[in-house]
């Protein structure tokens, strides 16, 4: 019989993290009762709940497929973000070319979001992966017949949105902030990044990049101007979750004035 070894990469607790393998375990010994070809899947280890933990089990175990949380847990403790998954996921594909990828998210693709389709680009050209995933589309029984698919290179999605916004994505325009007649520095786009992504102030963000505070003002007056005399803090964190790929996606409509 076939095995088929997977790590789980998920931003939750470790009780639910091992309930899920467990239940996905049990949804696959179904499947091959009902046909003896089906591999069996084996969870590699205990649970898995950020980049450094999944990127040390890899170096420890020899895996096939690998099912990652796109919003995953910066290194510091910070807020989960899409960049996280994104970067584990190449960090993968650069270092073990043979283990397959999946991703899920509770957020599906939306092909009018030049952001999101920036990241799809990224994790269909750069990190091969196998799936994206929609979790509220998903069942147990799902997770395994896409972890059984990963492994003999079938690519699997399962998305709140039919399939062509995932085609879409990938025909889209490149990275808008720099893709543009005048683009913006890196400088500029940093300091955009740390206050949209992170909700730093320009005090904070002035402390990551070395600089006085009074430079990160202009440096986002300066990005306001490019991106098209955006009025004030508030319109340029709507802009970068909207256009910008580095930004995660957090619910434009929920941020109030008080978080920029």
């Amino acid at each position: 019989m076939t095995v088929v070894r997977w790590l789980l990469v998920w931003d939750e607790n470790h009780e639910a993290i091992q309930s899920t393998a467990v239940e996905i375990a049990r949804a696959n010994k179904e499947d091959r009762e009902d046909d003896p070809n089906v591999p069996e899947l084996t969870h590699v280890g205990l649970p898995v709940r950020n980049a450094a933990e999944a990127l040390k089990r890899l170096r420890e175990e020899s895996v096939d497929v690998v099912l990652i949380d796109l919003g995953l847990p910066p290194p510091d403790g910070g807020h989960a973000s899409r960049d996280e998954g994104t970067s584990l996921a190449l960090e993968i594909h650069d270092s073990w070319p043979d283990t397959n990828i999946l991703i899920f998210s509770i957020n599906p693709i939306d092909s009018r979001s030049r952001a999101e389709c920036s990241r799809v680009k990224v994790l269909h050209n750069e990190a091969h992966v196998m799936g994206y995933l929609f979790s509220m589309a998903m069942s147990h029984a799902k997770y395994a017949q896409a972890i059984v698919a990963a492994a003999e290179g079938q690519p699997t999605y399962i998305l709140g949105v039919p399939f062509h916004h995932w085609q879409k994505c990938l025909n889209a325009p490149a990275h808008l902030c720099f893709d543009r007649v005048d683009p913006l520095t890196p400088a500029e786009h940093a300091a955009m990044v740390y206050l949209a992504r992170d909700t730093l102030t320009t005090g904070e963000i002035a402390a990551k990049l070395s600089v006085v505070e009074d430079s990160v003002v202009r440096y986002l007056a300066d990005a306001r101007a490019k991106l098209g005399d955006l009025p004030d803090r508030v319109a340029l964190v709507r802009w970068a979750f909207t256009n910008c790929p580095d930004c995660c996606l957090y619910d434009v409509d929920r941020i109030a004035p008080d978080q920029v």
